[in-house]
């Protein structure tokens, strides 16, 4: 397990979730309010509604939550899931 994932403890919300490719890890930045939270985590690890993610080389990926919804960020055992529906 990498220490960026032992780092991560239980669940945050956004309204902004970017997702970006770096080298061997992804960034992940969430958005509430104005404020600004950064995950690194090791690609193989980020899960979006529990489905496996693979993003290529230099990519971006960009989710929105709907009006008066919210992203929801959670660690699961060694894999980090980004969700729509509160995992608690």
């Amino acid at each position: 397990m990498s220490d960026i994932l032992g780092a991560i403890a239980g669940t945050a919300v956004y309204e902004k979730v970017r997702i970006e490719v770096q080298n061997s890890r992804y960034k992940i930045t969430g958005e509430y309010q104005a404020s600004e939270v950064t995950y690194n985590i090791p690609h193989g690890c980020l899960q979006i509604e529990r489905m496996d993610v693979e993003l290529e080389q230099d990519s971006v990926l960009i989710l929105n939550a709907p009006d008066e919804t919210f992203i929801w960020i959670d660690r699961i055992e060694d894999n980090v899931n980004i969700t729509r529906e509160n995992p608690i």
